[in-house]
């Protein structure tokens, strides 16, 4: 990528929530499971973490060919192919980024299954990260919350409907593309079958973040079999770093219950102001530029665990005296 330039886009990005407290959930992540660089990073001297606040998000796994910018000749490759991801894309001219957030979180997860998204949803401001350039792009990704205590829609939704839905999809694409009519369609008519999720589920938040983390590490380790027969299909030899992923996941174990989540996330947070404070890659800097460059320093594990602990006591405070005692989110 020597001599290439950045462009930045803004994205919007949907972390569907819901706790299950349970044994399985509450699951341990080990320092000797990371790289080494990364070990001091979030354990210190420490050697594992606890989870215990048995969150578990939603997350979709990418295709690996974007059907969309292939050709009948010359295949292109998602970004993030075959990773389990938050639903999220780049905001449109004109859209604002909870419109965008909305959005994607449609096509991604719903639309399938021509599920509905209400139009009183409740997307809540959660926070903001730039990833590194993937392919020349870095994206400052705007994370809205959704959580199943406040969205009935979310409550009742099934992934085995969405799975099966999403399974149609595909069988109906690949009977286009053996026909060679796919080639041929317009936009629109592609985009109505071109698969771009291949499966939709709830996944631990230890699970979820380990899966990220394992993106950096060589040699590759995939999600699953899908990725690895992918991966040897297209001769892809390394993996879309997802460690933004893994910090935006991170932060949600500070959080200990819905409670503490609603009261430090209202909606009237205008995540477009505080960008800025978020911003270090910038349109036209060439990627070799970036590679020294730092978001900051993440929050450490022990960090996490110990705003956990003081927000669950703060959240019973509350609960008992109305009181007002809140920690500062790093958002």
């Amino acid at each position: 990528m020597a001599g290439v330039s950045v462009s930045v886009a803004t994205a919007s990005t949907v972390i569907c929530l819901r706790r299950r407290p349970n044994p399985a959930n509450n699951q341990r992540l080990y320092a000797a499971d990371l790289l080494e660089g990364f070990r001091d990073r979030f354990f210190g001297d420490d050697i594992e973490f606890q989870f215990n606040s048995g969150w578990e998000v939603l997350l979709g796994q990418n295709e690996v060919k974007n059907w969309l910018k292939s050709t009948k000749e010359k295949t292109k490759i998602m970004r993030y192919p075959g990773e389990f991801k938050l639903a999220g894309g780049t905001v449109d001219d004109g859209e604002t980024l909870l419109e965008a957030a909305r959005r994607e979180l449609r096509e991604e997860f719903l639309d399938a299954a021509e599920l509905p998204l209400p139009e009183d949803a409740t997307l809540r401001p959660f926070s903001i990260k730039q990833t590194r350039p993937v392919q020349g792009r870095s994206y400052l990704m705007c994370n809205f919350v959704a959580l199943e205590s406040e969205n009935k829609w979310l409550k009742e939704l099934d992934t085995d409907i969405i799975n099966h839905a999403l399974e149609v999809r595909r069988q109906r694409h690949l009977e286009a593309v053996s026909s060679g009519r796919f080639w041929s369609l317009s936009k629109a008519e592609k985009e109505s079958l071109a698969p771009e999720v291949r499966e939709v589920k709830w996944v631990s938040l230890a699970d979820s973040i380990m899966m990220s983390l394992s993106s950096l590490q060589t040699p590759v380790r995939h999600v699953n079999s899908f990725q690895k027969s992918e991966y040897e299909r297209y001769k892809i030899h390394m993996r879309d770093p997802m460690y933004m992923t893994a910090l935006t996941l991170m932060e949600v174990e500070a959080y200990p219950d819905e409670k503490s989540i609603m009261s430090e996330h209202s909606h009237d947070i205008d995540l477009m102001e505080r960008i800025t404070k978020v911003q270090y890659i910038f349109e036209g800097e060439k990627v070799e530029d970036t590679v020294a460059k730092s978001s900051g320093v993440p929050m450490s594990l022990k960090e996490i665990a110990r705003a956990r602990d003081v927000r669950r006591r703060g959240t019973a405070l509350q609960s008992e005296t109305h009181g007002n005692e809140t920690i500062p989110s790093r958002i």
